[in-house]
């Protein structure tokens, strides 16, 4: 059983350094066809005004999308945990956070969302990112969660 499985491992070994010597060879003539060849890329002038301008108008308009999705999302979930929907208001949160805008004020506000889920652990370590990121309120409401479950955990 044994020798059956070296022999098999030694056929295996073969056929795959087979496959390796034929991929090398086929490499090495494309390579030697190539060779010789003048190839020229297209270059673009970076400094050209007019593509400059073509950049940033492409930028301005993705920073605006990202702005407006950001909006949209932190309105819906401000709303949905107005109403009590967590589970709307956290997906709605986790969409504005993903456009990497304002991440203070949305850590701060998903924090709230973890808290009343009962899901401290979360909820800590948004506030933790917030106050980070200079949101007030997101440190005393870490602080205050932090003291809570100090005495839950007593208990």
């Amino acid at each position: 059983m044994r020798r059956q499985m070296t022999q098999r491992k030694r056929a295996l070994r073969k056929g795959m350094l087979r496959k390796t010597a034929i991929a090398v060879v086929m490499m090495l003539s494309v390579g030697m066809e190539c060779r010789g060849q003048a190839v020229e890329f297209p270059t673009i002038d970076l400094y050209d005004s007019d593509v400059m301008n073509m950049y940033s108008q492409a930028y301005a308009g993705t920073i605006a999308t990202r702005m407006n999705t950001y909006r949209t999302y932190a309105d819906l979930a401000i709303n949905a945990y107005g109403r009590n929907e967590l589970t709307t208001a956290l997906n709605y949160a986790n969409g504005a956070l993903e456009t990497g805008l304002d991440n203070g004020t949305m850590l701060y506000c998903r924090g709230l969302i973890y808290e009343a889920m009962e899901q401290y652990r979360y909820a800590l370590k948004d506030y933790k990112k917030a106050k980070s990121s200079g949101i007030r309120e997101a440190g005393i409401a870490y602080d205050q969660l932090k003291r809570k479950l100090e005495i839950i955990d007593k208990k």
